[in-house]
Formats: structure tokens, C-alpha cells, sequence
């Protein structure tokens, strides 16, 4: 059972309460139940409760049908608490303290307005629980200013203090709930088998912890930020709290050095490692804080002992010789380059911390010679518009839709592109993109090389979206030096697309081969029918807006080759088109596939066609065996045969009828067979044996089909 409370000005939905009107307000004690009839209008229900006895209190609503409610408790001092989801189901469920002879105004309503006038259940109780005991299997204690427990934040004032993280639960801590019927003791238990946390009883109840599930955790650091000696939080369980001590000690640490393997060093302004920031007065480039690399050193003095720790990339931390560790998220990394920004020669820093004692680490920052840069693709980018092989449909800032084109889908560098930089001294270089044998990415100008990862490239199509016939670019920056490249973007020149499967999709209801079961979005049951795959001959038709067609004939590709992201062409001469471009969906979560005829959408360029999917329903398990059937002649009256007297009918699957299918040539219409099976031998059919046959049908029903069986039926009147 989950279980959340919050006071009325932390939470959204409590506007969605009317104010209690005392005139209006239906009264309720403790032990008492109501039913809220909540219409379509979904007003609040308040009721009005002065308590005889100061306690705690549980207010919580109950319905058969699972409604979804939100409820309030007006406090007198008109502070709130407020739930929609603490009992079981969608239930609201609030625990409060309540002071005798003062009034609470209690209110409940449904969390969205319903179709129709519903009705739920309210009830008042006084609270079993009259206190609670939390107990660590192990002191909380806390170095000053450790940032493996801990991180700078700032309170209400804008005043930077140390925030403490709130402690974990730990196996074999204790949780004690108190009632006047004897106390209950929890411990704090992992489950391996089920990868779950929880305290537990000795009698296995269970309440669950992770997540502040049942057991939430509060503090108030914002306001009274924890110093050294003790310090604590409250642990709240069903609206009832106790504190829990955390006792921050002096660090140890009394100095640290860091010295780094090799020197940090930036080319100033390079896009890769950092980015341009404004502050009160100028624009300025905030740099990245280098990473720690292996072999870097931290050098730790506590008391009289000196450790050197080395670290290392793999493990994240730092280690001494004889095996300790400091992990790298216990070292924090600041610098205050707003207010002083990093430039060549210029005394640039940033600071290490460790256990509240810092040090100072020098960056050197590399004037750029680099004055500016030219590109030119070895081929233009040149992009159909909406094509989803570079993009998808985003929504800006106001929510307009538009297409994004993905830089990394098209504008990789490819062999003989070209980058030409102009130094500050007046000379040029031209770098040329190259693959070697090892497959090496490089740009390459007679013995000099540049990383192709030195290149950064940025847009900014939320504000500037790229269409036909715009001003469409993005920019290329190096060492501070940047260029603008240039997108077109052409109309879609098709205009239709129509998809032709090979082979008709068919499917077997409800075949686990074909789908599984699924919950739609109103968690009712229904199958889900994976999409089909595409198979070889499959055709992908586009049609012109001159008219005129292609025609892409699908080929998958030998399964050694396939690539994670797609697994064949449509191939159309040398022209070809990705699979995972080809975009197929269905509607199934709203409209689940039934017998008979579904579709389900290809989409590609934006454009899209339906495809046809059967879907066929199981084969009728009826079986029918016919009896022999004996009747007395009888010269005065009729003689009815049972259905049961006549036919044996198994596993039928719908409603069974039966129809006569041929007559005896002897009898002629003296016997008749029923709809319901039922044969009736009229008045004074001669004494002897006759034959007739009879259509048995099951009419099949949702996932069978119709099914048919013609028997004999013997009759031998005497």
C-alpha cells in the first residue's frame, strides 16, 4: 500500500476543492461511514468533525468498482492534507492529528469528473497507532562536508550550505509501531529472490520502504542546515513521526594535494570542451573542469599521516599502495569562472575537494592560432523534406509541430571532404577527410592531422525550423573559428505510396506465434498482433507528382550481415531504401484487431497506405455422433424424440441448430426435425425403419468459425 502526504501548498489538485461552507457541511464522527454521490458537475462533499478524543485519526474512501478519489482534511489553523492514492487501488487514504473540540472539515470527490453519477464509500476512524520507533542497526555519523554523503546547495536567502544526503536503510535496522494492543518490531531485510527491500515482522508483515514508500524521511536543511555534533530528521509513517539522530564529526583530513598526471590543457575557446556563457558585463567561454585521468594524484594529510592516491579511470576512484580507496564521487570539482574567466596566460584554476579541505589546480589555456575556417562537403547536403531516414516531427517552444533533421543522420564527414583553416599569421591549410586501411577517421594536410572529434557542429532548428526554400545551415566551429554549411531542403516529389506484401498477411486469432497478450490504456485485456515483417518481393510503389511510378523490390540482407537498426533493402536498380526507414504502425491499443479483415499503416516520406491484415478464426471443436432412435406408432397423436435421444453433441463452439437436410422417401414430411433439435413423428406413420438426415451447425463465435456436420439419424417406429 502506498501512502503520501503533503501539506496544501506543495501539491496540485487541491484548487480542485470548493472552500467548507460550515452551513453546508454534513457532520461525521469517528466510526462512522457516508457514501458520496459524486455527478457529472463533480462537486466536493465536505463533512464537518469536532473530535470528543485528541488523536490520530485515518480518513479514507472505499469502492467496489475502483474508483479513482482525491480527498482533503482542512486543518483548524487551515493548513491541509491532501491524497488521492494512499489506500489500496485509487483510493484516497489520510492520516491526522486531531485536537479535541476543534473542528476539521474533511472533504472527498472523484480525482477526474466522471461520465455519470458515481458513488463511493468514506469512512472516519481513530487511529490504532499512538507512536512509532526507528532504530539503525549502526550510529548515523557523517564526516563535515563529505561529498560522497552530501552536495553544495543553496537555501531560500541564495546562502550556499552543505546538504546532507538523508541515510539509507540498512539491514538490520528496526522499525517499531506502537499500538495499545502491544507493540510490532520491524527489521530491515533484503530479499534476494525477489531483488526487493522491506521490513519485516517476525510474523511476516511486511512494510515497504524503498522509494519512501510506506516509511517517508523528512528534513528541514533548507532552514536549519546541519552543523557539526547532532543533528536530525523525522521518519513519518502514517502521519505519525519520530526523529533520528545524525551525528556530523570534524573531518580528519587536514590537507590534500592534487597533481595531475599530465597538465590540463584547453585551446581556448574550443566548442568541444565547453561553451559560451554571458555574465553581467561580456560574453565569456565557460570551459568544461577537466576529467581525472589514470595516474593522477591525490595527495591526503590526516594527523600526521600523509597518503598518496593514484587514480584510476576504470574503477572511478582513487588508490594508495597498500589498497584504500577513495571513490571519485567523494572529490568534488568548482570553479568560479563567471567571475573569472579563463584566458591564455592568464591564472587559471579550478578547486579540488575532499572532506571539506580544498586545493587549487592549474589549467593552461592555449591561444587558438586559428582565425578562421572554411568546409566544403565533398557533396552537397541536399534533403527530401520530412524524410524520416534524417528526422522526425518535434514540437518547438510554442508547441508547433515541425521537422527535425538530425545532423548525425546526414552530415557525417565522407572521404574528400575538406576543411580549410586560416592562421592568424596570414597562411592557410587544407585538411582532407580520409579513411586508411585501419579504418582511422582523420582529416589529414601533408604531415598534419586533425581529429575529426575536433569539429563541433550546432543548429538551432527549434527557433529556425528548416523548410523548402529557406535560408537552411548549420554551423562547424573549430578552435573558436566557426562557419555556417549550408541544407537545402526540396519539396517531396512524391506523392502517393502504396505497399504490396508478397504473400497476404494471415494470422491465426489469438495465435501466441503471432502476438501476445496486452492491457490497453483502460487496463482492459486484449491481443496485441505483432506487425509483420518484411519479406523478399515485397513492393514499395511511389508514385510522382508527375505520375509517373518506382517500383522497390524488398531484399533482406544474409543474417550474418545485419545491422542492429535494420536487416534488408527495397531496391529499385541501384537505388535503395532502408528497411528501418519504411515506418509501419497500428491502432491496436484502441481498436484491437478482431476476426476477419484489420489494417495496419506504412508510412515513408510522410506519406502513407494501408495494408491488409486477415486475421482467421479457429477451426469449430464440435463433434456430433447420431443415435438410433425407436418410437411407438401411435395412430392418435404426435411422438417427440429429444434432442439428447437423437444426436450426441460435443465441445460445440456457439449456439447449435439443426435443420433437416434430407427425408426419408417412405415417411415423406411425416417426420420433422426442430431448430432446436427436437424430431417429431406425426400421427400415424406406418410401424418400420426410416432414415433422415439432419445439418447440425454451430454458429462458432469470436474466435472460432461456423462449422456444419450432416448425420444420419435411424428412426424405427414399431
Amino acid at each position: 500500500m502506498a501512502f503520501t502526504m503533503m501539506q496544501a501548498v506543495a501539491f496540485a489538485g487541491e484548487e480542485d476543492f470548493d472552500e467548507p461552507d460550515p452551513g453546508t457541511a454534513t457532520a461525521i464522527s469517528a466510526g462512522q461511514t457516508k457514501t458520496v454521490t459524486v455527478t457529472e458537475d463533480n462537486e466536493t462533499t465536505t463533512f464537518k468533525f469536532v473530535p470528543e478524543k485528541s488523536g490520530m485519526y485515518e480518513f479514507k474512501a472505499s469502492s467496489e468498482n475502483n474508483l479513482d478519489t482525491e480527498g482533503r482534511v482542512v486543518l483548524p489553523d487551515e493548513k491541509s492534507w491532501y491524497n488521492d492514492d494512499g489506500e489500496e487501488d485509487s483510493h484516497f487514504l489520510i492520516m491526522f492529528e486531531a485536537e479535541a473540540g476543534k473542528t476539521y472539515y474533511l472533504q472527498a470527490k472523484m480525482l477526474e469528473t466522471p461520465d455519470e453519477t458515481v458513488s463511493f464509500s468514506v469512512t472516519l476512524s481513530k487511529s490504532e497507532i499512538n507512536g512509532i520507533e526507528f532504530v539503525p542497526k549502526e550510529s548515523y555519523v557523517y564526516y563535515e562536508n563529505d561529498f560522497s554523503v552530501g552536495y553544495i546547495d543553496e537555501d531560500e536567502d541564495e546562502i550556499e550550505y552543505f546538504r546532507y544526503d538523508l541515510p539509507s536503510f540498512m539491514p538490520g535496522d528496526t522499525f517499531t509501531v506502537k499500538k495499545d494492543s502491544g507493540d510490532t518490531v520491524y527489521t530491515y531485510t533484503y530479499d534476494e529472490d525477489e531483488g526487493e527491500s522491506y521490513f519485516v515482522s517476525k510474523d511476516g508483515d511486511i512494510i515497504y520502504a524503498e522509494d519512501d514508500d510506506d516509511i517517508n524521511r523528512h528534513d528541514n536543511q533548507n532552514n536549519e542546515h546541519w552543523g557539526l555534533g547532532d543533528n536530525t530528521f523525522e521518519i513519518e509513517y502514517r502521519g505519525i513521526t519520530c526523529e533520528v539522530t545524525v551525528k556530523i564529526v570534524k573531518s580528519p583530513v587536514t590537507a590534500i594535494e592534487f597533481v595531475p598526471k599530465t597538465s590540463y590543457q584547453y585551446v581556448e575557446n574550443d566548442d568541444r570542451y565547453g561553451y559560451w556563457e554571458d555574465d553581467e558585463d561580456e560574453e565569456y567561454f565557460e570551459y568544461e573542469l577537466p576529467e581525472f585521468k589514470d595516474g593522477d594524484r591525490l595527495t591526503v594529510t590526516a594527523g600526521e599521516v600523509t597518503t598518496d592516491y593514484y587514480y584510476d579511470y576504470d574503477e572511478e576512484e582513487f588508490r594508495s599502495a597498500d589498497g584504500k580507496v577513495i571513490n571519485e564521487d567523494s572529490v568534488s570539482k568548482t570553479s568560479d569562472q563567471y567571475n573569472e574567466h579563463w584566458t591564455p596566460g592568464g591564472s587559471n584554476y579550478f578547486t579540488i575537494t575532499y572532506m571539506g579541505t580544498s586545493a587549487q589546480v592549474s589549467v593552461v589555456i592555449i591561444e587558438s592560432q586559428v582565425e578562421s575556417i572554411s568546409f566544403t562537403p565533398v557533396k552537397g547536403y541536399t534533403l527530401v523534406e520530412n524524410d524520416e531516414r534524417y528526422g522526425e516531427m518535434y514540437e518547438d517552444d510554442d508547441e508547433d509541430s515541425y521537422f527535425y533533421y538530425y545532423l548525425s543522420d546526414f552530415a557525417d564527414f565522407v572521404p574528400g571532404d575538406k576543411v580549410t583553416l586560416t592562421m592568424k599569421d596570414g597562411s592557410s591549410e587544407e585538411y582532407v577527410y580520409t579513411v586508411d586501411d585501419d579504418d582511422d577517421e582523420v582529416f589529414v594536410c601533408g604531415e598534419k592531422t586533425i581529429d575529426p572529434d575536433s569539429f563541433v557542429r550546432e543548429h538551432n532548428q527549434s527557433g529556425k525550423h528548416w523548410t523548402v526554400g529557406s535560408d537552411n545551415e548549420f554551423t562547424l566551429s573549430y578552435q573558436g573559428a566557426s562557419c555556417k554549411v549550408t541544407v537545402t531542403i526540396i519539396e517531396n516529389p512524391y506523392s502517393k505510396i502504396e505497399f504490396k506484401p508478397v504473400k497476404a498477411y494471415k494470422y491465426t486469432i489469438n495465435s501466441v506465434d503471432d502476438g501476445d497478450w496486452e492491457y490497453d490504456d483502460n487496463d482492459k485485456k486484449f491481443f496485441y498482433y505483432d506487425l509483420p515483417n518484411f519479406a523478399n518481393g515485397d513492393q514499395l510503389i511511389l508514385t510522382k507528382k508527375d505520375g509517373t511510378k518506382e517500383t522497390y523490390t524488398y531484399q533482406r540482407i544474409d543474417e550474418e550481415d545485419w545491422d542492429e537498426e535494420y536487416g534488408g533493402y527495397f531496391i529499385n536498380g541501384t537505388e535503395r531504401i532502408r528497411d528501418d526507414l519504411i515506418d509501419k504502425f497500428s491502432n491496436q491499443f484502441s481498436s484491437p484487431w478482431k476476426a476477419g479483415n484489420n489494417q495496419f499503416t506504412v508510412k515513408y516520406l510522410g506519406l502513407k497506405c494501408k495494408v491488409n491484415v486477415s486475421i482467421v478464426k479457429l477451426a469449430n471443436t464440435m463433434t456430433v455422433k447420431p443415435k438410433s432412435v425407436k418410437a411407438k406408432y401411435s395412430k392418435k397423436k404426435n411422438t417427440t424424440i429429444k434432442t439428447k435421444s437423437a444426436f450426441a453433441v460435443k465441445n460445440p463452439n456457439g449456439k447449435v441448430t439443426y435443420k433437416l437436410a434430407k427425408k426419408d422417401k417412405k415417411a415423406g414430411s411425416k417426420i420433422k426435425v426442430a431448430k432446436n433439435g427436437k424430431i417429431t413423428i406425426r400421427k400415424g406413420l406406418r410401424k418400420g425403419k426410416y432414415k433422415i438426415k439432419v445439418a447440425v451447425k454451430a454458429a462458432g463465435d469470436a474466435t472460432h468459425s461456423a462449422k456444419t456436420v450432416t448425420v444420419t439419424v435411424k428412426i424405427r417406429v414399431k
